[in-house]
């Protein structure tokens, strides 16, 4: 479930690349940079879903890595960053003018920015990503367990 989750997430966001891709008037190399670490944060999220397929215990090493990426977004002194490949629900706080909290709901989406003068101020944790984490971290724990006792059994039949 957590591998078709990682690559219907990366292909959603291939297609939004794509559609943005469209939109755009002209192109610069600030921009094809920001398409190119767009295109291969959610190829990463597609690799780690197959490597799920493949290998379980690999696949949820690099899968627990990419939902660290997605776990924190935040906008602070002209920079932005957010992450989400699949579904993102959270909580994000705003410093901007005195404090304020908004609850949101995102589907694959990537906001990178550097600009100087937005000012700015968020955090904001996913709880979807928080989620994914605890569950990769209970598989990895009973992934090892199995290990142990398959070596033990079959030290024991040596």
């Amino acid at each position: 479930m957590l591998g078709a989750y990682q690559i219907l997430g990366g292909i959603i966001g291939l297609i939004v690349i794509c559609i943005l891709i469209f939109k755009i008037d002209s192109f610069n190399l600030t921009t094809l940079l920001f398409i190119g670490i767009a295109l291969s944060f959610y190829c990463y999220s597609i690799f780690c879903g197959a490597l799920i397929f493949r290998n379980e215990d690999r696949g949820l090493k690099h899968s627990m890595f990419n939902q660290f990426i997605q776990l924190i977004c935040f906008s602070v002194w002209g920079v932005s960053f957010q992450y989400v490949s699949g579904i993102a629900l959270g909580i994000d706080l705003v410093f901007t003018n005195g404090f304020d909290y908004h609850i949101s709901f995102v589907l694959s989406n990537i906001r990178v920015f550097i600009d100087p003068d937005i000012g700015t101020r968020i955090v904001g944790i996913n709880f979807i990503a928080l989620f994914i984490i605890l569950f990769i971290n209970r598989q990895r724990r009973i992934l090892r367990q199995q290990f142990q006792e398959k070596q033990l059994s079959e030290f024991g039949h040596q």
